[in-house]
């Protein structure tokens, strides 16, 4: 605005201030608009930096004792006595532990969303191994349903959607290779860090050595959940300033994928 650009409206209006001025402002912002009028003290920015350097998630962990129960056989861990400590001072007792019967059809609806067939449940009620719901556990998260069933969550955080709803409801035809790739990404049990860095801008990140070329068109098809989802399609003129990843990729993988 101090500087009359054309996407600007100008300050002042009447006349353009003298080039020295405009950096002194510039210069000003730079270091945080800090109020000359006060001798001392912090700028904004400072007060700012330093309230959000004391978020929780800044701070080191620090060791806490597991609270005392009442119920001292319940807990089998430290994160057991800080659930029945809570359950306790809340008047709540902990249920029973479940039968056999009962416990694998609540282990295949939380980790594939799927009740098991009775050719399923019969051999875990039969195995009185103390690794049998272990080893049932590690069956299910190898199955390709985990992903399925897990990944539903994470597209429901990015918005997923295979059409712009609002106005026009436009579709996007080529939305569910995203889709794949976070089912993939569960099943593989990809890194968190990678998992978010390959979203933002997988298409831009380079090939490690040996990377085999499926990986990295997965990390091309990753940012394209940018590009969909419901949203308005009037800019009222704004032009668009990122780039469509998917855009880039779909008539790359868009047949293959087929």
């Amino acid at each position: 605005m101090l500087r009359h650009e054309e996407d600007a409206s100008a300050m002042p209006p009447e006349h353009k201030l003298a080039d020295e001025v405009i950096a002194a402002f510039e210069e000003w912002i730079r270091l945080g608009a800090p109020d000359s009028r006060q001798e001392t003290g912090t700028t904004t920015k400072e007060q700012r930096l330093e309230a959000g350097q004391r978020h929780w998630s800044f701070q080191p962990p620090q060791p806490f004792e597991s609270p005392a129960v009442q119920q001292a056989d319940w807990p089998r861990g430290a994160i057991d006595h800080f659930v029945l400590a809570r359950m306790e001072s809340n008047g709540v007792k902990p249920v029973p532990d479940a039968n056999r019967r009962t416990l694998v059809r609540r282990v295949y609806f939380d980790l594939v969303g799927l009740p098991p067939s009775p050719q399923q449940v019969e051999p875990f009620v039969a195995n009185d191994s103390p690794d049998a719901l272990p080893n049932l556990i590690d069956q299910l998260l190898d199955s390709p349903q985990f992903g399925e069933r897990w990944g539903r969550h994470w597209l429901d955080v990015v918005r997923y959607a295979e059409s712009s709803g609002m106005e026009f409801n436009f579709t996007y035809p080529h939305a569910w290779p995203y889709r794949n790739y976070v089912i993939d990404a569960l099943n593989q049990d990809k890194p968190y860090d990678v998992f978010l860095r390959e979203q933002i801008a997988g298409d831009l990140m380079p090939a490690a050595e040996n990377e085999s070329p499926a990986a990295i068109e997965a990390r091309r098809i990753a940012p394209s959940m940018l590009a969909f989802g419901p949203k308005r399609h009037n800019s009222s003129g704004t032009e668009s300033r990122w780039i469509s990843s998917m855009t880039r990729s779909t008539p790359s993988f868009a047949p293959r994928w087929r």
